[in-house]
């Protein structure tokens, strides 16, 4: 059958059209994931919360309140995919934890010098104070994004102490007495931990984030003349602010 030829030419200039319009639109999503695929990086800040957990002491155990500090730093955001990238962070951070607890006196119960007039079951020597210790957080987290504006991440990190200080009193003498420390001595100068949380993007450039972060090591050696002490651990939750450049 022989082919009308002006329908013929039609025909053919649709399907150039056709194929031409899907070739532009195949290069436009190929240039806007490349675009989408690029390594921002930014800064980060905001406060956290923390604790030291649980802690024994003259085999008493007792937990350690939270405290607020600021953690703040910059950031990476390294695609690999859509919906996945890398976010390797470098942040300052302030850990620690407050202390009230009963501490039995071991010299007024094993009937030595100590708390005149206490029986065993009284002989109490009452703390209170805090610790602060400040380190360089590297979090390598890896981020999946179901949604344009919604993240998860998760983690290894690994904490690099830089100094801390102590101050404890102790309330059962009369007047109190307060004791201060700020050497690094028997602290771990480096620690293994976690981090893992959420994000939500404000806007193209800023996003809040939610961590959870702990520590997998105590943050000191534990020292058997120390009647019976187990150094805690760091964890605590962040809230921070961040901007992509």
């Amino acid at each position: 059958m022989r082919l009308n030829k002006p329908y013929y030419t039609m025909k053919n200039l649709f399907l150039s059209c056709a194929m031409a319009c899907a070739a532009a639109v195949f290069i436009g999503i190929n240039q806007t994931q490349a675009q989408d695929l690029k390594p921002h990086f930014g800064i980060t800040a905001g406060a956290d919360l923390t604790t030291l957990g649980s802690s024994t002491y003259r085999n008493t155990s007792f937990n350690y309140q939270w405290r607020y500090g600021f953690q703040g730093g910059i950031y990476a955001d390294l695609p690999l995919a859509k919906h996945f990238s890398i976010m390797p962070q470098v942040l300052y951070s302030q850990k620690g934890g407050k202390v009230d607890a009963k501490i039995p006196n071991l010299l007024a119960t094993s009937g030595s010098s100590g708390s005149a007039g206490n029986s065993p079951s009284t002989a109490y020597d009452n703390y209170t104070g805090s610790v602060r210790m400040n380190y360089i957080d590297v979090p390598v987290l890896l981020a999946y994004k179901p949604l344009a504006d919604l993240s998860f991440f998760a983690g290894p990190q690994i904490s690099f102490l830089l100094a801390q200080h102590s101050s404890f009193a102790d309330m059962s003498v009369s007047g109190g007495t307060l004791t201060h420390d700020d050497t690094t001595n028997g602290f771990k100068k480096t620690l293994l931990g976690g981090n893992v949380g959420v994000g939500y993007n404000l806007c193209k450039e800023a996003s809040v984030h939610l961590h959870y972060m702990f520590d997998l090591q105590h943050v000191a050696d534990k020292d058997a003349s120390s009647a019976g002490a187990n150094p805690p651990k760091n964890s605590g939750f962040a809230l921070t602010l961040s901007y992509l450049f």
